[in-house]
């Protein structure tokens, strides 16, 4: 489980901050009586699905250890805001992590909050470091569909006649864009298509070429990328409004939901719109109809900024690049094998896994500067 640590601490911590939270709402005589136990037996449950061996309870404890603060700063957060609200009754916390997993939409509520008749959505994200925020990913096709028509499921979308296609079918994905943006557009697309001939013999290539090969590919493929996604965005952006809405629901900005943000482990700082008024009121600006995107290209990224009059509210980054996907193994000693569980095989230093190789695809993320917000 070593290098998957990170990984399910990331999740495992949503389930301690609640945890925590519960602890202190039921210490205040204002957690509903069952519900600390329902999130004690979700936590243990969870904590035992990633502990498999000694080895790694000493490695996810250690990690847990060093996030505590950031814990703690989550579940403090939450239950200023449940006092402020001056329940009439004891609340119920509901930790939606695992059925807010299956969701179309990309991102998710990881906390339902009841007060008296009130629920409130929360997401949940608490990171190691106070930098840009990753807010979701996916590969150039998929990014493009979903910023263009409604999400509908996974690969899965809609346009506004009903029309369903997957962003893996090529010609619906061409012909749909034609149909609502033009024959540009759909040239545009068939152009992001073709990037995939310039990595995809790296899918069997037996061993990796080197850190220079494959930085130089992953750049001139990005930039390209930048360039006809930056045209195409564009494209979308002048010939309907969905895109600026596509965009905030994309990265959980819509409002839907509130936002408790958490970073830097060793002095938390915390960005939450359960208790800060300005970080609501400016996720809120970002709504206005009078606010529009503005389609630009920064180095191997799209910009897409939220501008206001004169006024640039915030902005998105968009990079591009390749996912190796762990396609080949690559130890730190350069001398270690490995045995694939995907492929069942034992791989040499700095060769192929031949079945992982196959989710070597393009890949965007998403980022956000919260402290500019």
């Amino acid at each position: 489980m070593a290098k998957d640590i990170k990984k399910y601490g990331q999740i495992l911590g949503e389930y301690k901050a609640i945890l925590l939270a519960s602890q202190q709402l039921k210490k205040a005589g204002l957690l509903k009586p069952l519900n600390l136990l329902k999130v004690e037996n979700e936590y243990n449950t969870q904590y035992q699905h990633y502990v498999k061996s000694s080895t790694d309870m000493k490695a996810l404890d250690k990690y847990m250890k060093k996030m505590h603060l950031l814990f703690e700063a989550t579940a403090d957060d939450i239950v200023e805001y449940v006092k402020s609200k001056s329940p009439k009754n004891c609340v119920n916390i509901i930790n939606m992590s695992k059925s807010g997993l299956g969701s179309v939409k990309t991102t998710k509520s990881d906390l339902l909050i009841e007060i008296d008749d009130t629920k409130i959505d929360v997401s949940l994200k608490q990171y190691e470091k106070d930098s840009s925020i990753q807010l979701c990913s996916g590969t150039y096709l998929s990014t493009v569909c979903s910023l263009s028509f409604q999400r509908i499921g996974n690969g899965k979308f809609q346009d506004l006649n009903g029309r369903q296609f997957l962003s893996r079918n090529l010609d619906d994905v061409k012909s749909v864009f034609a149909s609502h943006y033009g024959t540009k557009a759909a040239t545009l697309v068939q152009q992001i298509k073709d990037l995939d001939e310039k990595y995809w013999h790296f899918r069997t290539m037996e061993v990796y070429p080197g850190d220079s090969v494959w930085l130089n590919t992953t750049k001139e493929v990005g930039q390209l990328a930048v360039l006809y996604i930056s045209q195409l965005m564009q494209i979308v952006s002048d010939k309907s409004a969905d895109l600026k809405q596509s965009l905030l629901e994309r990265t959980g900005l819509d409002g839907e939901h509130e936002i408790l943000i958490t970073a830097n482990c060793s002095s938390p700082k915390t960005y939450s719109t359960l208790t800060n008024m300005l970080l609501r009121k400016k996720i809120k600006s970002l709504n206005k109809s009078d606010t529009v995107i503005e389609v630009t290209t920064k180095g191997q990224s799209v910009k897409f900024s939220f501008v206001n009059g004169t006024d640039t509210i915030t902005s998105l980054l968009m990079p591009c690049t390749i996912n190796k996907n762990g396609a080949w193994h690559i130890p730190k000693d350069g001398i270690t094998e490995k045995y694939c569980n995907k492929s069942k095989l034992w791989i040499k230093p700095n060769h192929l896994r031949p079945k992982k190789a196959k989710e070597m695809y393009t890949s965007t993320n998403f980022y956000l500067d919260i402290k500019k917000l």
